[in-house]
């Protein structure tokens, strides 16, 4: 909402409660009734403000989370190229060493569980890597969770005008004061709280977006333990047969 629908909003508040307090119906019944229309058609105003932005900041909230999935959807995609490419040169080591051994005529049955350990690497961090940005994701469906859940109180709290407004009828001589006072409260909220909504979502998508950097770490760090590992594991097997590594 601009400067000038703000303005405007207040002018027309002012206005109509001006009507309300210096006119003079034929009746306190009329009266009360036309600061009760007042009031429902503020409240109504600022139902329809309140639910525009709670569905603008689903939107927002859904958007940052789909970012964070389709980042580890990507990076999964790429670690099998890049974990297949990053095997090759540990695959060429382990393949010198069992044609090594078998011209020594070293016997390789101890030593396979390496060959075993060495094939499951990539399976291994690759679950480790998935786990890793399963959690990231896990937190940002908590961070929503946790927006949406204050974006319910202040929906509740934005209904419950209804009842104030039920509950300004039957106070004497006061109703139409009661009734003023509420439609001003309405106005204010009806500026104020969206901003506040979009000021506290906005808080949340900045929160869910540092995950996104982590999401990456999730690939470069089990990407980088590959071949550390795996040539932990082929110095075992040289070790294991008795074959220094070439």
């Amino acid at each position: 909402m601009n400067n000038m629908q703000i303005f405007a909003t207040f002018c027309t508040l002012f206005l109509a409660q001006a009507l309300i307090i210096h006119a003079k119906p034929e009746s306190k019944a009329a009266e009360i009734q036309d600061a009760a229309d007042v009031a429902e058609k503020v409240f109504v105003k600022l139902m329809a403000v309140i639910h525009k932005a709670l569905d603008e900041a689903s939107a927002s909230l859904k958007a940052a989370v789909q970012t964070v999935n389709a980042t580890a959807t990507k990076l999964e995609d790429k670690a099998h190229d890049a974990f297949d490419l990053a095997m090759k040169p540990l695959n060429a080591k382990l393949k010198e060493l069992l044609e090594e051994a078998k011209k020594l005529g070293a016997n390789t049955t101890d030593c396979e569980h390496y060959i075993d350990d060495l094939t499951n690497l990539p399976n291994n961090l690759g679950d480790n890597m998935v786990e890793c940005m399963t959690d990231q994701i896990f937190k940002a469906t908590g961070y929503v969770d946790d927006i949406l859940n204050h974006l319910h109180e202040i929906e509740q709290r934005m209904a419950n005008y209804t009842n104030k407004i039920h509950d300004c009828k039957g106070k004497i001589w006061k109703e139409v004061k009661c009734l003023a006072h509420l439609s001003a409260e309405m106005a204010k909220d009806t500026v104020d709280v969206p901003l506040k909504i979009a000021a506290d979502v906005g808080k949340t998508v900045l929160l869910i977006n540092t995950l996104i950097p982590k999401v990456g770490l999730c690939y470069t760090t089990n990407l980088a333990q590959l071949p550390t590992q795996g040539l932990d594991i082929v110095g075992k097997f040289a070790k294991c047969v008795g074959v220094p590594q070439i």
